[in-house]
């Protein structure tokens, strides 16, 4: 992103499981062109009501816990029940500026390695957009 300076927006996605069947740039254009645009689960289950989601929370702070014996990024435990009543995003689908998607790719990367944890990228995601997380 840095070496194409003629790039104004971005996509990212994991291409595994992402079809693209028209311009996806045009629903994030009618939505105001906002930095970034994420995807999401279907948004009538929240973090909450998803065992998976859940379990993988709360394993990840009692890994926390017993590895470092304290509280990192806040009180992770905290922040399972801070993002329970959110929707899930996921990092299959982002897109907007290039500007913007490189500050939060640096961002997402400072979290994941300061944050020594082994906490997977999708709940550390929406750790960091519904809890503040850094």
């Amino acid at each position: 992103l840095r070496r194409n300076r003629d790039l104004e927006e971005v996509m990212i996605t994991d291409g595994a499981d992402v079809i693209v069947q028209s311009d996806p740039f045009e629903a994030w254009r009618a939505e105001g062109g906002h930095a970034v645009m994420v995807g999401a689960e279907p948004t009538d289950i929240l973090l909450g009501d998803c065992r998976w989601h859940m379990t993988n929370c709360f394993s990840c702070a009692d890994r926390v816990w017993r590895r470092t014996r304290r509280a990192v990024m806040g009180n992770m435990a905290a922040v399972c029940d801070q993002i329970s009543p959110y929707p899930i995003v996921n990092i299959g689908v982002m897109l907007g500026t290039v500007q913007a998607m490189q500050k939060w790719m640096h961002n997402f990367e400072i979290l994941i390695v300061n944050s020594s944890l082994m906490c997977e990228e999708q709940l550390l995601l929406n750790a960091q957009l519904w809890a503040g997380v850094r």
